[in-house]
């Protein structure tokens, strides 16, 4: 039995603005690593040796990205490239063409998920279902389309397509999902087509075995699609909310303790520089201000005098010179600097 990695990277991720006019979604670095390699550790750690991945926004860069973390985690790759976006379910039938398999698990290249996946697929592969997906209860205050499961764990509907049934209960899909070769005939029609949209509601319709597999205590998961969920994650694993080590080549929020400052290679501070932790810090030269709590500095990073940051990440690159300013609650990306409102 063969399982392969499939990791959607061709999204556009138009709601980020300037961090994706720099980055493909799934290359912007978080805390200075690609947000790619968390899903691709998480394949790695689960056996999985070979990984699909799908290009489109800023197709070389994302393909490089790919590559590099691919090469670290000693996995192989195959890349599909999409000329004209294929949707999800388009994006299966061009990965699964490329890379055989008796079984897919697929993940967004987009999101943090602090799991494990090798048990997902033992019990997928157990069940005997046709597709397995990942659902967790529907997070405080959310309005995402509900999947809606019966009591033996059979999808009835999602997104609100299928037939439905009897008391069902709703959860939250997480976009995760593990795939045997029975969806293979329903990705075949050409063109633009969307896994949730049109691939399950129509294997739905037509009887086929859709599993759910409910996650009562959930892991953390963040779907990092907006300026909001990428600096909530960012404030996540400084604060130590989810463990990042098989992430991170030198993780220094092991424990729920904000008091780690981490330097990430030779790091020159002025005497006027005020650091209050969590930090993590790549610049080469910091010479006055005050950064923290809840501050990254990525590489490259030129700021002003007497600035001061917190809960901000300054994206790798960033150049803020103006003086005497204190930036609160953002992000920095080139010359820009982008309030983000926390809850």
């Amino acid at each position: 039995m063969k399982a392969a990695g499939l990791v959607l990277c061709a999204g556009e991720g138009r709601r980020l603005g300037a961090l994706t006019s720099r980055w493909p979604k799934p290359a912007i670095p978080l805390l200075g690593q690609p947000l790619l390699r968390f899903p691709m550790a998480l394949l790695a750690k689960a056996g999985i040796r070979e990984v699909g991945v799908n290009v489109h926004h800023l197709a070389q860069k994302m393909e490089a990205v790919a590559r590099v973390e691919a090469e670290r985690l000693g996995l192989g790759l195959v890349v599909s490239h999409e000329e004209v976006l294929l949707g999800t379910g388009g994006g299966l039938r061009e990965l699964t063409r490329r890379l055989r398999a008796d079984v897919w698990v697929v993940l967004n290249g987009d999101t943090v998920v602090a799991m494990e996946l090798a048990s997902v697929v033992e019990e997928h592969l157990a069940s005997g279902a046709d597709a397995s997906l990942l659902v967790m209860p529907m997070p405080q205050g959310a309005t995402y389309n509900p999947v809606e499961v019966d009591e033996g764990g059979r999808i009835c509907r999602l997104a609100g397509r299928g037939p439905g049934g009897a008391r069902t209960q709703p959860w939250h899909f997480m976009g995760a999902y593990v795939l045997s070769s029975g969806v293979l005939p329903y990705l075949e029609r050409p063109g633009f087509l969307d896994i949730a949209h049109d691939i399950f509601p129509h294997m739905l319709s037509e009887g086929c075995f859709i599993r759910a597999h409910c996650l009562s205590s959930p892991p953390y998961w963040s779907d990092l699609g907006t300026h909001e969920r990428f600096l909530q994650t960012h404030h996540d694993l400084m604060a130590g909310r989810v463990d990042g080590s098989p992430f991170f080549p030198h993780w220094p929020w092991r424990t729920p303790t904000p008091e780690a400052i981490h330097l990430e290679g030779e790091v020159c501070f002025g005497r006027g520089v005020l650091l209050m932790p969590p930090l993590w810090i790549a610049g080469k030269r910091l010479n006055q201000g005050r950064l923290g709590p809840f501050v990254s500095v990525g590489a490259g990073v030129q700021l002003g005098q007497e600035q001061s940051f917190q809960s901000a990440a300054l994206l790798e690159g960033a150049t803020l010179l103006g003086p005497n300013r204190h930036y609160a609650s953002g992000i920095a990306v080139g010359e820009e600097w982008i309030p983000v409102q926390l809850p």
